[in-house]
């Protein structure tokens, strides 16, 4: 019986088959690697794009609603508030106001303090101050006493405590709300009167009846609200936009619109002007002649190496006063 022996594989054939076996996994890998960074690449480019078209959509329905008191734009509203001689609330007569790049802190009740921390505005970039309404599915069946609560039908019933603006085609009037449910309160001491007279909001005696302004089926609710966007650093200290909102001088909502930022500018239009001006051209005074402003924001990709070139994306529009239109 003749035995066969059996040969194996030699040292060399063994590291030979390794080398090989080594070459290809290091292939797959490349090509993984290459597939993930496209991929992360493509990512960061839609992140990029979503988070820019988002914030030039809300800060383009802030700048378009600037100012809009649901009824007659051409009445001032009188401002029935106990605290209406808070900066806060006195800023609602200039409901849009820039704040130049170079500023030092500005706005008022709260101030808006530059610096690098969480939330600051970053030195060397703007910020805009807007006061929007929100219009309330709220209606009234009928006049009342200018002095009662007002009857109130619909699905958006005001929190007690809540500003409120109250309108209808001849008398805008911002009070606070004393009681909500069926009826809508008004009364006194949260605000100046608990009823609404045709002349002076807040008159020292009570005027005659005829004095009195009531209010009815064509009444309008809505909830003032000021806003505020600027760049800060966020809690990765990354450059983004911020979107504030502010009510009775204090930070309700809002937070970061879209990270990245390395550009931000604000123009303004002023009515019988040509040319868009910076916020450093602007007088206090003239802000209540701005028709338009010019939005551009730059923002950046946040994937990959520093020392690699980012992807970076451009958004502009121009962006017009809706309650200023002609």
């Amino acid at each position: 019986m003749r035995i066969h022996h059996v040969r194996g594989l030699t040292l060399v054939e063994l590291l030979v088959a390794m080398i090989l076996g080594l070459l290809v996994l290091g292939a797959c890998l490349h090509f993984y690697l290459a597939s993930l960074r496209g991929t992360q690449d493509t990512l960061g480019v839609a992140r990029v794009q979503e988070s820019g078209r988002l914030a030039m959509e809300l800060i383009g329905n802030d700048i378009r609603g600037a100012g809009d008191r649901l009824c007659d734009q051409r009445h001032a509203v009188a401002n029935l508030l106990a605290e209406r001689q808070r900066a806060f609330w006195k800023s609602l007569d200039e409901p849009l106001m820039g704040l130049a790049a170079a500023a030092g802190p500005g706005f008022a009740d709260p101030v808006l303090e530059p610096g690098t921390a969480e939330g600051q505005r970053l030195p060397g970039m703007p910020a805009l101050q807007v006061w929007t309404t929100t219009p309330l599915a709220l209606g009234t069946p009928g006049q009342s006493a200018s002095e009662a609560p007002l009857p109130a039908t619909g699905k958006d019933l005001p929190d007690v405590g809540a500003p409120l603006l109250i309108c209808d085609f001849s008398r805008a009037v911002l009070v606070r709300v004393t009681t909500t449910g069926a009826a809508v309160g008004h009364d006194a001491p949260a605000n100046c009167v608990g009823y609404f007279a045709t002349g002076e909001p807040c008159p020292a005696q009570t005027p005659p009846r005829a004095a009195l302004h009531r209010f009815g089926a064509d009444t309008a609710f809505g909830l003032p609200q000021q806003v505020r966007w600027h760049v800060g650093n966020d809690d990765h200290g990354v450059a983004s936009l911020y979107r504030q909102e502010l009510l009775d001088g204090a930070v309700v909502g809002g937070g970061v619109v879209a990270s990245g930022v390395t550009h931000f500018s604000l123009h303004y239009l002023l009515a019988g002007n040509a040319d868009y001006l910076p916020a450093t051209e602007i007088s206090g005074a003239q802000w209540n002649q701005v028709l338009a402003v010019d939005v551009q924001l730059q923002l950046e990709t946040s994937t990959g190496p520093a020392t690699e070139a980012r992807i970076v994306r451009s958004f502009q529009q121009t962006l017009t006063l809706r309650n200023r239109l002609p």
